[in-house]
């Protein structure tokens, strides 16, 4: 079993919602105030799925591992990914204000909104890449599979506490919702 396996599983939906994130802000631009909840609906998944789920098992579960593994954190890659997690906080909090902005029709609204969307989608496209390519590789050559079973559980966990009464099942499906409403 792989340290990492469901990590790069969940990159995958992220993926797709950054793709998903894009079409929305595209249909912001045409009168109605649909995409605006939608776009809404995704900041929510941002702050749940991505956050408080998928960073929270890398944060409270794989980095200290890799930590105690001799992975350095402050001057290695664990020390990037941290500083990335709260970058893209912030842009989500900076979305979520543009969004507040905008719908009260205030001027400067759309473009703020338009750039953090943006400026998210490019850092977490880049930081699933540098996850993917080095971190997580290096993860499974040094994390022994009875011990990745272990990880695999407290992943579980962290889905029970940090989504509370939800689930990635719900989350993903008012994504595949979203897609059926923006094709390709």
């Amino acid at each position: 079993m792989d340290a990492t396996r469901e990590l790069v599983e969940e990159h995958e939906v992220v993926l797709a919602a950054l793709n998903l994130m894009e079409k929305v802000v595209a249909a912001m631009e045409k009168p109605g105030m649909e995409s605006r909840e939608h776009f809404g609906l995704l900041l929510d998944f941002f702050q749940v799925f991505v956050d408080r789920c998928h960073h929270g098992k890398e944060e409270e579960v794989l980095f200290p591992e890799l930590e105690r593994l001799g992975v350095r954190r402050e001057t290695g890659p664990i020390g990037v990914m941290l500083r990335e997690h709260d970058i893209g906080r912030q842009h989500v909090r900076a979305m979520s204000e543009a969004l507040d902005r905008l719908q009260r029709g205030e001027r400067g609204a759309w473009d703020r909104l338009q750039d953090e969307a943006e400026d998210y989608a490019n850092l977490l496209r880049g930081h699933i890449r540098k996850e993917n390519e080095v971190l997580f590789p290096t993860a499974d050559r040094l994390i022994p599979a009875d011990r990745a079973a272990l990880l695999a559980v407290r992943y579980e966990g962290i889905e029970h506490r940090r989504l509370l009464d939800r689930t990635h099942e719900s989350l993903i499906s008012m994504l595949d919702d979203l897609k059926r409403k923006y094709p390709a």
